[in-house]
């Protein structure tokens, strides 16, 4: 008896004690949940709960606080955010009054937006509250979040004695009630005296800083924020972060104009290995600096109407490393800047983080003849591009070599020999009337993406990319040369380039000269195209195609045209087509089927697709040293075959096994 009474006690005891770890483990998840707000974020494990203004906030009780005019109120209810009733309103004055309590159980000050949901010829009136206001406790006004209790006095009736029906006089009442969380305005070399410092969510708000206005404001935290500088009107729409208004501080390079380095006139610029921002000295650092006479200043003078610094830019060389530093937010090279690092002798990196170049009008020459430069570091925007047009200047003339160019982006990366990368994403190509050797000589690079770049406005590709040694397929399909004049060497010496995609724009109609465009692109075996070459002002191709020896017009098909060292001019600028000769394949729309082997270590000298316009061909044998080869099977069948043929106009996928 005392045996089983012991075993019936003992598994009570066990029951009672998974009760209770349950009952913990639900108490902690409530609290967990319930206090996520004592911070705005809260991480558990791998998980986070975040402040929820429909949940840390809510309404927790109604109450009907009085009627008049007979009003009745027959029922009420509520949830987290709107109240629901039904009310009777038998006369123009009839009119019920809530008592709504709110709580907040945040750590965010939160306050109502608004509140909707009444019938049109209904209003309601609060008694003790403003809309956008927050919420704070009713007994303490100093407690407005962590379990808060505000009771906000809520009075429906009708808007006027117009809006009163007699013959229907019962609503079913759900307002909505809006509750958002409160959001910092703060202000970064502002005077902020009677300014807002902070602002219900959702709301959108107008007001003027204090005089004097500033010139340049930077608004964070507000997408839609605005600034006007001459009455010094700040908006901020539908605010929903918090908000930071500074005052921007801007500085320019001065110009450096090609000729006589003013950036770097008083460096020696040939010995200069670098060009970075120090980020690392103090405004008194740099002040004992200035005081020995070991910076100079390199920023345009205070009283440039034009371009006036808002702060100095300072510059040093130690170590054959030039260094620049200013307390300015943004820091522009001067719009009239051309050839900002041209001939720099021994410049092997530039970091352009820190500044902007979206000013500069003209980039030619930027980077000319910087043979030893590997890197270049940071976005060169070129947005600010001045479109000229010189009715004097013969786009078809290369004169360039001293400098007497000063177009677009002629020259730009002309020469960078050691060059690896360059990032073209903010390269602004629309406004560029001269792309005269913008990447010649740039020996190294790989890839090159030019996808985005307009070319409408161009009228010479002169060299533009010549001797790209490592480039070994480039599509310029984007580009529209409707305008261009020249085309000389414009791949000329590309001794790694397969492949190259013309576009449905590569339009020839005005160009004048071809000279030498393919020369020496060796290697160079297919231009995919759209149409031929057009020659109505074409006056000389010289030798367009001499030494492109591997250059074959629609392989594998039955107009293939091979090189033909006696066809060297344009009159091979054509589709390979319809049985017409020619160097340029069409864009196949037919589909690409693939050919797979398995070849147990052999060499495969066979193809891996073709198409339907494939001209028909037979596979090669595969060569396994001390072996022989028995034949192939897999799509040709089970029977090993010495000879397997593919039609012209065969489709499908294939796969093949070698036999030794």
């Amino acid at each position: 008896m005392h045996v089983f009474r012991s075993k019936i006690n003992n598994k009570r005891r066990k029951d009672l004690v998974n009760v209770i770890i349950l009952l913990i483990f639900m108490l902690v998840l409530t609290i967990s949940i319930g206090y996520s707000s004592l911070y705005s974020t809260l991480d558990v494990g791998e998980m986070a709960a975040y402040f929820r203004i429909n949940k840390d906030i809510r309404i927790t009780n109604i109450a009907l606080d009085g009627t008049q005019g007979s009003a009745i109120s027959n029922w009420e209810e509520y949830n987290v955010s709107s109240i629901s009733s039904n009310i009777d309103l038998p006369s123009s004055s009839s009119q019920v009054t809530y008592n709504v309590e709110i709580t907040n159980l945040g750590n965010i000050e939160a306050g109502i937006f608004e509140i909707t949901g009444l019938p049109e010829n209904l209003k309601y009136t609060l008694n003790n509250y403003t809309l956008k206001e927050e919420l704070c406790d009713s007994a303490d006004n100093t407690m407005c979040k962590l379990g808060s209790r505000s009771y906000v006095n809520i009075t429906i009736s009708y808007k006027n004695n117009s809006s009163y029906n007699s013959s229907n006089t019962n609503y079913n009442i759900n307002l909505d009630f809006d509750f958002q969380r409160f959001y910092s305005i703060s202000y970064v070399n502002i005077d902020d005296t009677n300014l807002p410092t902070r602002s219900i969510g959702r709301d959108t708000l107008e007001f003027n800083l204090n005089t004097p206005y500033p010139g340049k404001v930077h608004i964070t935290g507000n997408d839609l924020g605005s600034y006007n500088k001459t009455t010094g009107l700040i908006r901020l729409v539908e605010i929903d972060d918090d908000v930071t208004i500074s005052q921007t501080t801007e500085s320019y390079f001065v110009a450096y104009d090609g000729v006589d380095g003013s950036l770097f006139n008083k460096f020696d610029m040939t010995n200069i290995t670098s060009f970075s921002r120090n980020t690392t000295l103090s405004s008194s650092e740099i002040q004992t600096m200035i005081n020995n006479s070991t910076v100079q200043k390199i920023s345009t003078e205070a009283s440039d109407p034009n371009y006036p610094s808002d702060t100095e830019i300072y510059g040093w060389v130690d170590n054959n490393n030039f260094y620049w530093w200013s307390e300015a937010q943004k820091v522009y090279f001067n719009p009239n800047t051309m050839g900002a690092f041209r001939l720099m002798t021994n410049l092997l990196t530039v970091d352009l983080n820190g500044t902007d170049t979206s000013l500069v009008k003209n980039f030619a020459h930027w980077f000319d003849k910087d043979a030893k430069l590997t890197t270049i570091n940071g976005k060169i925007n070129t947005s600010g591009l001045v479109l000229e047009y010189a009715t004097s200047y013969d786009y078809g003339i290369d004169n360039d070599e001293n400098g007497s160019s000063n177009k677009g982006l002629t020259y730009m990366f002309n020469d960078c020999k050691v060059l690896t990368a360059i990032d073209t994403s903010e390269i602004d190509t629309t406004n560029a009337s001269d792309l005269k050797r913008m990447f010649g000589g740039c020996a190294n690079i790989r890839e090159l993406d030019v996808s985005h770049f307009n070319t409408t406005n161009a009228k010479s590709m002169y060299w533009m990319f010549r001797k790209m040694e490592k480039l070994t397929e480039l599509n310029i399909s984007n580009f529209d040369t409707s305008n261009v004049e020249n085309m000389t060497g414009m791949f000329v010496s590309d001794l790694s380039l397969q492949k190259l995609y013309l576009g449905e724009n590569f339009n020839t109609s005005k160009v004048k000269v071809f000279n030498h465009m393919f020369n020496g692109t060796n290697r160079l075996t297919t231009i995919y195209a759209y149409s031929d070459f057009n020659s109505t002002s074409h006056t000389s191709s010289y030798n367009m195609f001499i030494n492109a020896s591997n250059l074959v017009g629609s392989a594998n098909t039955l107009d293939e045209t091979r090189y033909d060292n006696t066809q060297v001019n344009i009159s091979y600028a054509r589709l390979a087509q319809n049985g017409i000769k020619g160097y340029l394949t069409p864009y196949s729309t037919t589909h690409t089927y693939n050919i797979t082997y398995e070849l147990d270590g052999a060499d495969n000298p066979n193809p891996t697709t073709y198409t339907e316009e494939t001209r028909t061909f037979t596979l090669l044998q595969p060569e396994k040293i001390g072996y022989t080869f028995l034949g192939w099977t897999g799509s040709n069948g089970d029977t090993p075959q010495l000879e397997v043929t593919i039609e012209q106009g065969s489709s499908g996928d294939r796969h093949y096994v070698a036999h030794f």
